[in-house]
C-alpha cells in the first residue's frame, strides 16, 4: 500500500530537519516511530491523530458533529439548521426524538432539501442530499447497518471553505469545490459511476451508488439515463460532499488573514482546546470574511494534501518542524 499524504510528508520533514524515524507496519504504512535525544513518539495517519500535541479528548469531542454543532450553537456561533438521530445499531442510546421514525417526521417539519451526514464520519462518506420523503427512506435503508447515528441538516448557499488553524493562529484557506466525473466520450454514465464507486471501495469509504439521490438528481438535471454516454471530455459534479479525497478541487488558496479572522480562528483553538485543528466553513457567495461563515465542522485531524501542493511558502514543512519541535520538548520538560 501507498503511504497516506500526512506520513510522506512527515518523513521527509524528518529527513530535513535531522529527526529518525522508523516504519511500525510496513503493509499500511500507516504507523511511525520518530525518535531524536533518547526520546521517541508514535505518529500516524488514517484514523490515528497525526498530531501528538493535540487533545486526544478534544479530537474525539471534535469527531462528533452533533457535540460540536451543540457548543457553537449554545456560543452563538453560525451553524447550519439540523438535529441529530439514531440508526437502530444505536438503539440503546436513542432516546425519545431520536430514532430513525423521528427524523422522518423532523424532515417533513423543517422541509426538503436536506443534508444527511454520518454524525462522525469522514471523506465524505454516506453524505447524500435529499430532495424528498422517498430520498430519505432510501437513505435510512442504506444506512441502517452501517451508521448508528446520522444528523439531517438545511443546505446552505454559498461557498465551503477549509481553514487550518496552528495554535490558534490561521495558516491556511482554501474553496472547497464539487468533485467532477469526466467522461470519455467511448463509455457509460454508469461505467463512470462504476469506477468511481470502485475507486471509492478500496479507499475503505463510500459515497455514492447507482441509485443514490445524488445521481438521480445528475440524471434528471442532464437528462440523462444510466446508458448514456457523454460526450468527451464533460463534467458534471457528481456527490453531495466536496472532499478533496473524492476527487474535490481546491481554489482560492491563501496565507494571509483579516484581523477578523485571526481573532476567529484563536476563539475556535482556545475553545475545543486544539492546537492543530481543521474547520469546515459555508460562507456566502458576496462574503470575504471567513469569521462570518456558517461552520460545518471541526477537524482535530485535518489533511494536509491541498496546502502541501498548492504552497508556495513550504508551509507543510514548516508546519511538521513545528509539530516536532513542540513534540519533543514537551518531552525534554516532562523529564525535567
Amino acid at each position: 500500500m501507498t503511504a497516506p499524504h500526512h506520513i510522506k510528508s512527515l518523513i521527509r520533514a524528518c529527513e530535513r530537519f535531522d529527526y529518525q524515524y522508523t516504519q511500525e507496519d510496513h503493509f499500511s504504512q500507516q504507523l511511525i516511530r520518530v525518535s531524536r535525544n533518547g526520546h521517541q513518539v508514535f505518529f500516524g495517519g488514517g484514523s490515528i491523530c497525526a498530531f501528538p500535541i493535540n487533545s486526544a479528548t478534544s479530537v474525539t469531542v471534535v469527531r462528533d458533529k452533533s457535540h460540536t454543532i451543540n457548543v457553537l450553537s449554545r456560543l452563538g456561533y453560525r451553524v447550519p439548521t439540523g438535529n441529530y438521530f439514531f440508526t437502530r445499531l444505536f438503539k440503546i442510546y436513542e432516546g425519545k426524538g431520536k430514532s430513525a421514525a423521528d427524523a422522518i417526521h423532523y424532515a417533513d417539519s423543517i422541509g426538503y432539501p436536506l443534508i444527511a451526514k454520518p454524525n462522525d464520519g469522514s471523506h465524505g462518506a454516506f453524505v447524500e442530499k435529499l430532495r424528498s420523503p422517498s430520498d430519505l427512506h432510501t437513505y435510512l435503508a442504506k444506512i441502517k447497518d452501517k451508521v448508528g447515528c446520522f444528523r439531517l441538516e438545511k443546505p446552505l448557499v454559498g461557498r465551503e471553505f477549509r481553514l487550518l488553524i496552528v495554535d490558534g493562529k490561521p495558516w491556511y484557506s482554501y474553496c472547497r469545490m464539487s468533485p467532477q466525473l469526466e467522461f470519455d466520450g467511448i463509455h457509460s454514465v454508469k461505467y463512470h459511476i462504476e469506477q468511481q464507486i470502485e475507486r471509492q471501495s478500496q479507499e475503505g469509504f463510500s459515497t455514492i451508488d447507482l441509485h443514490s439521490p445524488s445521481i438521480s438528481e445528475l440524471l434528471i438535471a442532464q437528462d440523462w439515463t444510466l446508458n448514456t454516454i457523454p460526450g468527451k471530455g464533460v463534467c458534471v459534479p457528481f456527490s453531495a460532499a466536496n472532499n478533496i479525497s473524492v476527487g474535490g478541487e481546491a481554489s482560492d488558496y491563501r496565507e494571509q488573514f483579516l484581523d477578523s479572522e485571526t481573532a476567529f480562528a484563536n476563539e475556535l483553538a482556545q475553545l475545543f482546546n486544539l492546537r492543530v485543528l481543521g474547520v469546515d466553513l459555508f460562507l456566502a457567495e458576496d462574503e470575504q470574511d471567513l469569521s462570518k461563515a456558517t461552520i460545518l465542522e471541526i477537524n482535530g485531524n485535518p489533511g494536509l494534501s491541498v496546502a502541501d501542493k498548492l504552497s508556495k511558502t513550504r508551509i507543510i514543512s514548516r508546519l511538521w518542524q513545528f509539530v516536532l519541535q513542540e513534540t519533543f520538548d514537551k518531552c525534554l520538560i516532562s523529564q525535567n
